[in-house]
């Protein structure tokens, strides 16, 4: 596993690596749900054009967004020790009065944590046999809420070490429409060889047929 760092000049040496790797972390985290909002709640335009190209496969990627989502939230509101280990977690970014979005953070963690725990860190034999046992309901909007709840915090820590602000939301882009307008592009194309403009499968031509065909267009206006 590759672990995201960013690089921090300004935070004391005892905290500035602790809080380089826990804001990577965060905003790691961030890409992820971003990805996951594109390709599966936020825009119905794009739902459907997924199930129109190739829904299968966006299925695999989603359940795997999602896993990695619960795990990376839970893994952020670890304890601080655990079985005799020391954690890092977001309680090492601060000395004596924690904020209180910690504690909000881990309360509204709990189910992510419950989820991890049983099913995707472990495959509890009950769980396993009947899912619908798990704190489902409303995992989604504590997935936003916790990660809502870690920018707060580590813009409260850059506050006190690094002398600025850092926002993970903005930091943290979203790579999914460079494979959506591959999407549209390829809807497109279907429909461009259901009505015959385009030979079938020539997607699939070697690349000198491709090239003889590509030769036989007219030239697109704008292009000359």
């Amino acid at each position: 596993m590759i672990l995201t760092t960013v690089k921090i000049e300004d935070a004391p040496e005892n905290i500035r690596e602790p809080l380089g790797l826990l804001t990577g972390e965060a905003q790691d985290l961030y890409c992820a749900w971003q990805i996951f909002k594109d390709i599966s709640i936020e825009v119905p335009e794009t739902i459907a054009l997924i199930n129109k190209t190739s829904p299968f496969f966006f299925i695999r990627i989603q359940n795997l967004l999602f896993e990695h989502l619960i795990i990376g939230v839970a893994r952020l509101t670890d304890p601080p020790s655990q079985f005799g280990h020391r954690n890092l977690t977001l309680h090492d970014l601060f000395d004596g009065e924690k904020p209180v979005q910690i504690g909000e953070l881990e309360k509204t963690a709990s189910n992510i944590r419950e989820i991890r725990r049983k099913i995707v860190g472990h495959l509890e034999y009950e769980c396993g046999i009947d899912p619908s046992s798990l704190p489902n309901k409303g995992i989604i909007a504590e997935i936003r809420k916790s990660l809502e709840l870690i920018e707060e915090i580590l813009e409260l820590a850059w506050g006190k070490w690094a002398n600025g602000v850092y926002s993970i939301s903005n930091a943290a882009g979203s790579e999914s429409i460079e494979i959506l307008n591959c999407l549209q592009k390829a809807e497109v194309y279907d429909r461009l060889e259901k009505k015959g403009a385009v030979p079938e499968n020539l997607w699939n031509y070697p690349e000198d047929l491709l090239q003889d065909f590509l030769g036989t267009l007219p030239q697109a206006r704008g292009n000359s």
